[in-house]
């Protein structure tokens, strides 16, 4: 009995340091941290600080953001040697990076930015790293990005909404009167 205690104590010790101690895909480790403020009535600002873990043992080749239809984002600003991917109406907004020497590195971080005209909502994101040999390592997550701003059609039926209740109010107010 001692003897089989041992053997898988002995089993679990290799198995641990077959493993190490590096968790699953450890290779791109990666904190996106946002910061959001209201520039002017409905424009908001847009930060984003991207850190790569010195633990990485790729770069950060690509950040890109998930962002609602309809959302118009201007302003635009990448770190030296990234490229900035975005139409008005995409979905998301793509930060490329030109060269594997502009990553950002281990141990290093860069902010990206815009404006739009839409405030916060939680959305993902992604940053993806590659090695020489042309694995891709992604690190996804969520983060605050710009949401949508309502359908013209709300804003209608809120309109007709708020003019049927002041109208049922004034037909209350006039009937009351006549009792």
């Amino acid at each position: 009995m001692r003897r089989n205690s041992l053997g898988l104590l002995a089993c679990a010790a290799c198995l641990f340091m077959a493993l190490g101690t590096a968790p699953a895909g450890a290779d791109l480790l990666t904190t996106v941290t946002p910061t959001v403020v209201e520039v002017n009535g409905p424009i908001y600002s847009y930060s984003y600080l991207v850190a790569n873990s010195v633990n990485s043992t790729v770069g950060v080749a690509e950040f890109d953001l998930a962002v609602r239809s309809g959302v118009l984002i201007n302003s635009i600003i990448a770190p030296t040697g990234f490229l900035a991917l975005y139409n008005a109406g995409d979905s998301e907004i793509d930060f490329l990076s030109s060269d594997p020497t502009t990553d950002i590195k281990a141990g290093s971080s860069a902010v990206f930015s815009f404006t739009a005209n839409a405030g916060p909502a939680s959305n993902s994101q992604i940053t993806r790293g590659f090695d020489v040999g042309g694995s891709v390592f992604q690190n996804p997550g969520t983060t605050l990005t710009p949401t949508a701003l309502p359908e013209p059609s709300v804003f209608i039926l809120s309109a007709l909404g708020g003019l049927a209740f002041l109208g049922r109010s004034a037909y209350q107010r006039i009937r009351d009167r006549k009792v």
